[in-house]
């Protein structure tokens, strides 16, 4: 929500604005996809603690496909409307100073790297002998999980549908 902030601050007042809407429903998309997926995962072992867990990939593979592809969306991957959020924000930041748009790589940069750690610490690796009570994901947090998703991959391929005008005339 950083980046959001900068947007709204940071130059142009017409682009920042965009850029700041584009990440807020980006955030309103992913964020909930991402606290249902650790809720589910507490839900089943009963745990926080991160050290037990460990290839849950084996157990859960469609909780691992759905965290890994809200993964992607929160770091910003292309095709994703947060990439599409942060593309303005740092367009805002390039024009505003340049030492602010390194300044928000470094910010992405760090983000994408916990996002990522996070995700392999849970769903990779060796399975853990912890894991061996649980079950994948029903078909209701299925159904959940898509109608988060679809909207965030399609409004990120085509923002335009979210703004209803050409984004930089």
């Amino acid at each position: 929500m950083g980046f959001a902030v900068y947007a709204l601050f940071g130059g142009s007042l017409e682009l920042g604005f965009m850029a700041a809407f584009l990440i807020m429903v980006a955030h309103g998309f992913v964020s909930p996809a991402l606290f249902i997926t650790a809720g589910v995962i507490y839900e089943r072992y009963g745990t926080r603690v991160i050290k037990y867990y460990k290839g849950l990939s084996i157990i859960m593979p469609l909780a691992n496909t759905l965290a890994f592809l809200f993964t992607l969306c929160s770091i910003a991957f292309p095709g994703s409307l947060n990439f599409v959020g942060e593309f303005y924000v740092f367009l805002v930041a390039a024009q505003e100073n340049l030492l602010h748009s390194c300044m928000l790589s470094l910010g992405a940069i760090l983000g994408l790297v916990y996002s990522l750690y996070f995700y392999m610490r849970l769903f990779t690796g060796s399975f853990s002998p912890y894991l061996i009570k649980g079950r994948d994901l029903s078909t209701l947090e299925v159904q959940a999980l898509v109608l988060l998703f679809v909207p965030c991959l399609l409004m990120g391929l085509y923002p335009i549908w979210l703004l209803g005008s050409p984004l930089l005339s």
